[in-house]
């Protein structure tokens, strides 16, 4: 999540916690960032698609048809989410 600019951290954080909108004076820049912050988050493999889809509020195949309609062919090897790997096996 350090890679994260701004809009996307505040997109994030609202579609996985949307209590924390309750008092927020960014709820409608929530929701006009909404689907371009989880599109960017997923082409930047920061999420999985599944992930991007439910922040971005269309669902998997809103969201499958929107990356197309942007030319962005889903599922692709181009998009890739980074995958973290531990540094040390814990019980060796």
């Amino acid at each position: 999540m350090n890679e994260l600019d701004y809009r996307e951290l505040i997109v994030y954080s609202y579609a996985l916690f949307p209590e924390m909108k309750e008092n927020s004076e960014l709820v409608d820049d929530f929701n006009s960032w909404q689907i371009d912050a989880a599109t960017s988050m997923y082409l930047g493999g920061a999420v999985s698609f599944a992930l991007a889809a439910r922040i971005s509020g269309l669902g998997r195949e809103s969201f499958e048809d929107h990356l197309r309609l942007d030319g962005i062919e889903p599922y692709t090897p181009l998009v890739r989410t980074r995958i973290v790997m531990p540094t040390k096996v814990p019980y060796e």
